[in-house]
């Protein structure tokens, strides 16, 4: 999509990192960012002028499929016999969720959204929008110099063609900035589905004995008093893809316009519409009108099904909040990744079927993440401790979806309680004149 993105890494020292002792390496250039590449701009097909989605998916911005690229591909050097450590990044934008795996190679998972999890083998790696694992790879294979990294976009876009990246083995690590010709490298068959994966919401509950949940991934620091405690808040939130007809009256935000209808997003038939200025530094502008929930929504949504309007969830400062987030696709092909701003959260239960859900809770050693791949037809149990005084955006990680509704912000903490901007702060504004029709 259009814009610049790219990779920000922040790391420990490696004398406080627990994982230390499992690789040798962890060089600057170790890192797999995906991405989207979509032949023309975004403005060309959101909101609601089209339905293509991406041509393929990039790895660190310069590879693509075999089959109709021509030159060389993203090239990762690795000293043969080491252990080294790498960092895998989501950032597609479009409705798709990759799995990635490297020919030959066991994947062991140390990290996931940045939190440290105890050591995980796996074949193959599935991540969604806004995910960020960490793994180490052990380069002992010396039945060649050169394997194939590979990504295939998942769900609605399964037809579209499998990317390419080049693990290669090297003697030493100085100087390896060369990228190779691809050309010259034997090609692959069907993208193998054997051995272990890791984090497929598509398969959740379906027997799949090696295809392990994201619960599987143990958290290495566990907080008791956050799993053990009774929850203060509990919510309960349906993600909602929602097909309306258009209103001739109004404009709104959508995915899709089919003929005289339009899909929205949706957090339990509430399509966040944002305020003209930012909650946190203009708090000043905030009335009783601001915002609205499920139970409390403005006039002119009463007696309708949906709503636009600013979606609150409000929680005290330092409370337990629980959430379970719904599925409500009727196929699974659309997993959306939903991702919380200010804090991460423990993943506590996740399952197939949404109108069947088990309150057992995972409460020994769960992972801790920011970001999770709600099953499309399945539910998920998050909970987290409200300790950041803010507003903070809660949203799923498609780009086009949350500007389309797919969102709401958590209030957490009275507006005494936040932090307030500079003096001089700039301030924003509703700048448009009124439109009459």
């Amino acid at each position: 999509m259009n814009g610049q993105h790219g990779a920000l890494i922040i790391r420990e020292p490696k004398d406080n990192d627990p994982h230390k002792d499992l690789y040798d390496f962890d060089h600057p250039e170790h890192y797999i960012i995906l991405s989207d590449w979509v032949h023309g701009y975004a403005e060309d097909y959101f909101p609601g002028f089209g339905t293509t989605l991406l041509n393929g998916i990039l790895i660190n911005g310069i590879s693509h499929n075999l089959s109709t690229s021509t030159g060389v591909v993203k090239t990762f050097y690795v000293e043969k016999g080491r252990r080294h450590r790498f960092r895998l990044i989501d950032s597609v934008g479009f409705g798709c969720s990759v799995q990635l795996r490297i020919e030959s190679h066991k994947l062991t998972v140390i990290a996931a959204d940045g939190s440290n999890v105890f050591p995980k083998e796996v074949d193959s790696i599935h991540i969604n929008s806004g995910e960020r694992f960490d793994f180490v790879l052990r380069a002992n294979n010396y039945k060649k110099k050169e394997y194939w990294i590979r990504a295939r976009a998942l769900g609605n876009c399964e037809s579209y063609p499998e990317s390419f990246a080049v693990l290669k083995y090297v003697d030493n690590l100085e100087g390896q900035q060369e990228h190779i010709d691809y050309q010259n490298l034997p090609m692959l068959g069907e993208f193998p589905d054997d051995g272990l994966e890791i984090n497929n919401p598509e398969t959740i509950g379906k027997g799949h004995l090696k295809d392990l949940p994201i619960t599987e991934l143990a958290s290495l620091y566990v907080n008791k008093s956050i799993l053990e405690a009774v929850p203060d808040y509990r919510f309960t939130v349906s993600v909602d893809d929602i097909i309306l007809p258009e209103d001739p009256g109004q404009y709104h935000n959508y995915f899709v316009r089919l003929g005289n209808v339009a899909t929205y997003g949706a957090f339990n038939n509430i399509s966040f519409a944002e305020q003209h200025f930012p909650l946190l530094t203009q708090s000043e502008e905030i009335n009783q009108d601001t915002f609205c929930d499920d139970r409390n929504l403005p006039d002119r949504c009463h007696g309708k099904d949906f709503c636009f309007c600013t979606h609150r969830l409000k929680v005290r400062l330092n409370s337990i909040v629980e959430v379970t987030l719904l599925g409500t696709e009727e196929k699974n092909f659309m997993n959306h990744p939903i991702h919380l701003h200010g804090s991460h959260f423990y993943i506590t239960g996740i399952g197939s079927n949404s109108s069947s859900i088990s309150y057992e809770r995972q409460t020994e050693s769960p992972p801790y993440k920011d970001t999770l791949s709600v099953p499309g037809s399945g539910y998920a149990i998050i909970r987290f401790k409200a300790d950041n005084p803010g507003f903070w955006f809660f949203h799923c990680h498609y780009d086009y979806h949350h500007a389309a509704g797919m969102s709401a912000v958590f209030q957490v903490g009275e507006l005494s309680e936040m932090n307030k901007g500079p003096k001089d702060f700039p301030k924003c504004g509703n700048y448009l004149p009124d439109i009459e029709y």
